[in-house]
This record gives C-alpha cells, structure tokens and sequence, in this order.
C-alpha cells in the first residue's frame, strides 16, 4: 500500500454553496470564476466540467466558447485550440474530460459536485 501526505503546496480547493440561486445566477458565478484574471493562473489552463452534454453546451454559450463533448461538431478543433493555447479554457463532460491529461491547468470547475469518485479521476 502507498501513502502520501494529501498536502499539496501548488494545490488548493474552494467550494462555493450555490444551493437556493437560480440557473442564471450560476452560470454567471462560472463565468465571473473562469474569467477573473488570477496571477497563479497566467498561462495556465482551465478545465469546466459539466455533468450532461445540455448542461456543457450552455455553459459553453455563456462563456463564448464551443463545447467539448461527443454530441459536439468540430470536437477535434475545439481540443486541439485549447492544447495550443497556454491559457486556454475547455467546457466538457466529466466522463468525456476524464480521458485527457493535459499539462499546467491552472483551475479546474465541476459546474456540479461529480455523484461517484471516478468522475473526479
């Protein structure tokens, strides 16, 4: 069995209770996460995870951005534009994200709390 200390000095988490607020209101908060300027985050990249291919497209919408997941048209240029930029943001499926491995992100989003431990993996 391998042990490790959980203590990560370049990780850290933040949950935020949105339980009582509206759709609207959500996906606004995302927005405002995702795309406040954070100095530990320059050139680094975000990952937003969403539980259902709706709940991705429209989060996608809100941030201007094109959805990441196995509905989606244009699923090779939309993860080929975030691995070529430094900075950039993905809105995808927990379960289509889980095959991907990319290096330095800066943030990672689950738009809602994954309902068994796999999703996180």
């Amino acid at each position: 069995m391998f042990r490790a200390p959980t203590y990560r000095h370049n990780i850290s988490y933040y949950i935020k209770d949105v339980r009582g607020t509206n759709l609207t209101d959500r996906d606004a908060l995302l927005v405002a996460i995702v795309r406040r300027p954070r100095r530990e985050r320059i050139g680094r990249r975000t990952i937003v995870y969403g539980s259902s291919v709706n709940t991705v497209e429209r989060l996608a919408s809100a941030l201007r951005l094109r959805a990441f997941h196995r509905l989606a048209d244009g699923s090779n240029t939309t993860l080929g534009t975030f691995y070529d930029d430094p900075s950039g943001i993905l809105v995808t499926t927990n379960y289509f994200g889980a095959s991907m491995d990319p290096e330095d992100v800066g943030l990672v989003v689950y738009y809602r709390t994954p309902a068994t431990l796999l999703e996180y993996i």
